[in-house]
Parts: C-alpha cells; structure tokens; sequence
C-alpha cells in the first residue's frame, strides 16, 4: 500500500473533483489526468471515476487500458470484474473496427 501524504492530498483534490464533475456532466476527459495527479490515493479514485464512466459506457477497450494506471490489487480486482461484467453481457467492443 502507499503512503497517503497530506499535501499532496490537498493539491489534487481540485483536480479530482474536476474530473467528478466534468464525467458526471457527459463531458470526456482524457485518461492521461491521471498521470497529473501526484498523490497515489487520487490517482486510484480517479481510475475508478473512469472506470464507472467506461462501464456505463460499455467501453472495454478503454476499460481494460485502466489496469495499467493502477496501484493497488483491490481496484486491478475492480477493473477485472467489470471487464468481466461487460464481456458477459456481450458488449465487447475491443476491437472496433
């Protein structure tokens, strides 16, 4: 697990509550605000931000791109069972053209 450091928390608060916002407004961000983030803890929540955003959007591909953002076993757990939710249902779009 990684060491949660109090400023770093503070300084990209601002950032993750933007990328809150602007996902739950249907605009997209880029997945490469996560690598802006310096704060592991974030950097995490931000994955799992997207993660819901590419599920509901029945986006495979860009979900499993979310693995190699990860850190931490519970949200690479995560990320694998929502895969597994997708592919399940048949809403594969891996390979898109």
């Amino acid at each position: 697990m990684f060491q949660l450091t109090p400023e770093l928390l503070d300084e990209d608060l601002p950032k993750v509550m933007d990328l809150e916002q602007s996902l739950r407004s249907g605009s997209m961000m880029s997945i490469d605000v996560i690598n802006d983030l310096k704060d592991p803890f974030w950097k995490e929540l931000a994955v799992i931000l997207f993660a819901y955003r590419f599920f509901k959007n029945m986006d495979l591909y860009n979900l499993n791109l979310l693995k190699n953002l990860c850190q931490s076993d519970p949200v690479i757990y995560f990320l694998a069972k929502k895969s597994d939710e997708l592919i399940e249902k048949g809403f594969s779009n891996e390979i898109s053209t």
